[in-house]
């Protein structure tokens, strides 16, 4: 009895020893952070249109509170995260930024979301999420240009197993834009892409394929399935080349395919099938870069892709316009300079240009996506961006950034001129 009494307490201790290593794992690499970001917006769309809305203008306040467990036995973790923004001006008159959350009296209001909540797991170096998640695929990659972040809901998988090879997965059937607190199926209601498909899907899945060459090439193939609306292909090689010590050139290449994937019976469905690329060069020499590119657009539908997403990797995608309309061709001339070099650390300059044309102005697909009001002529477009950055040094609040972006965009097809004014500034703090 004795020897039994005793055998079962040193079974019961190894086990309660075992469970506390496995749980010291949890617990000790556990990450709590608290992010800010604070939003000021205006777009001036420089038109005396009484029927439509002339002027936005708003300002909000985020909270992320984000926190990351460690592994469970070294196998299972979780994630959370809350975004929770205030609104701090906008009216009636002035909402719709994509800040705040519109109310159907046409004005804004706070909201919150649960944006990340997911269990991971992992084996050596794969891991699998289920649940509310950023995703970060070419052809899903969540939207964060606004006062909080855009999330899936569905399950993902990334395994870094191979050398030098990066292999990715998802499956996903919700969605939470960036100014919604709630998530949808997609198969719900309202605007599933980015230039205006209301057709309904159950889920967009995609497999991904990144594998570095060397330290300084790379290529990807991405493919994906918006079911019933089109399978997406994205191609990529990147390559520097060191000139001398302090010169380098940077070659990005890209290339998306779109092809349908619906019934053509359905009285929603579209011809998506298009072909899009670009190649930008950037010649870099101490803290300046010059950087040039061109893109085209070809076939019967312009490139499009999830509503309120970044899944666009194309070189002249800017902060107003993708330049991705149907038949266009654009080029972009870029500047860029960090001040480190000349004493200023932490601050960083861009301006770029990018001039389009070329674009199907006839085309019923461009009436409809972007408002293009039917003529036999041939589109052109172009927009202007400067982008200025700071990152505090030192001090209590070391690592805060200001961010400040200006944008300027003339058409001459569809009255969309727009005059635009962001201020971001952003800090974080670790809690744990």
């Amino acid at each position: 009895m004795n020897k039994y009494f005793v055998g079962t307490t040193l079974c019961a201790t190894q086990l309660l020893t075992i469970t506390g290593t496995a749980a010291d794992s949890f617990i000790d690499d556990s990450k709590l952070n608290l992010q800010l970001r604070n939003y000021y917006f205006n777009r001036d769309f420089r038109t005396n249109d009484s029927d439509k809305q002339s002027y936005r203008e708003e300002w909000a306040q985020s909270f992320f509170l984000n926190y990351e467990s460690g592994y469970f036995a070294d196998i299972i973790g979780v994630d959370a995260s809350i975004f929770s923004t205030l609104k701090l001006d906008s009216g009636k008159g002035t909402a719709d930024t994509g800040l705040l959350l519109n109310t159907n009296d046409g004005d804004s209001e706070s909201y919150a979301s649960l944006g990340v909540a997911l269990l991971k797991a992992k084996y050596a170096e794969t891991e699998i999420k289920w649940g509310r998640q950023l995703t970060t695929s070419p052809l899903l990659y969540y939207g964060d240009s606004r006062a909080q972040p855009q999330s899936f809901k569905g399950i993902s998988i990334q395994s870094n197993d191979i050398s030098n090879l990066t292999i990715s997965g998802g499956r996903f059937t919700e969605v939470k834009n960036k100014a919604s607190s709630n998530f949808e199926s997609f198969s719900a209601e309202g605007k599933k892409t980015e230039y205006g498909f209301n057709g309904e899907s159950d889920n967009i899945s995609f497999v991904g394929l990144d594998y570095n060459l060397s330290d300084t090439s790379s290529i990807s193939f991405h493919t994906s399935k918006y079911d019933d609306i089109w399978k997406q292909f994205y191609y990529n090689y990147n390559q520097r080349f060191s000139i001398t010590d302090d010169v380098a050139l940077s070659m990005d290449l890209v290339h998306y395919r779109t092809i349908n994937d619906g019934d053509p019976n359905d009285p929603n469905y579209t011809d998506r099938d298009n072909k899009s690329s670009s190649a930008s060069f950037k010649l870099s020499k101490g803290g300046a870069g010059i950087t040039v590119a061109y893109q085209t657009v070809t076939g019967d539908y312009l490139y499009d892709y999830i509503a309120d997403s970044d899944s666009i990797f194309l070189a002249n995608s800017a902060q107003l316009y993708d330049f991705n309309n149907e038949d266009e061709r654009s080029w972009q001339l870029r500047f860029d300079y960090d001040f480190s070099g000349v004493g200023v650390p932490g601050l960083s300059f861009m301006t770029r240009y990018i001039k389009g044309d070329n674009i199907d102005l006839d085309s019923s697909i461009s009436q409809t996506a972007v408002g293009i009001s039917g003529e036999s002529r041939r589109g052109e477009e172009w927009e202007r961006d400067i982008e200025a950055r700071y990152t505090l040094q030192s001090g209590t609040l070391k690592g805060m950034q200001f961010r400040l972006r200006l944008a300027t965009l003339r058409t001459d097809y569809n009255n969309n001129d727009r005059d635009e004014v962001r201020l971001i500034v952003n800090h974080s703090f670790d809690l744990l």
